[in-house]
């Protein structure tokens, strides 16, 4: 039961921590027109993703199941 407390405690914090992120999005992304044209917007959108993405399989250790997948699936398109 005590598990369960915890894990209700930290869903609330997740939660609150997307909410808090998402709500800052609208915003943002009206500045970032004023300053940006839209293509410029999409290439530092995709730069971010890619880099968190990539820090979260580093930090995961699963960067050589990712070169693997890729290895597979160049191989199974190109050779």
């Amino acid at each position: 039961m005590e598990n369960q407390v915890k894990n209700q405690k930290k869903a609330y914090i997740y939660a609150l921590i997307s909410v808090f992120l998402w709500s800052t999005v609208a915003s943002v992304f009206k500045i970032s027109l004023e300053t940006l044209s839209v293509s410029q917007l999409v290439l530092f959108a995709i730069l971010t993703s890619t880099i968190a993405l990539f820090t979260i399989v580093v930090a995961k250790n699963l960067l050589n199941d990712v070169i693997q997948h890729f290895k597979k699936i160049l191989n199974i398109y190109f050779f």
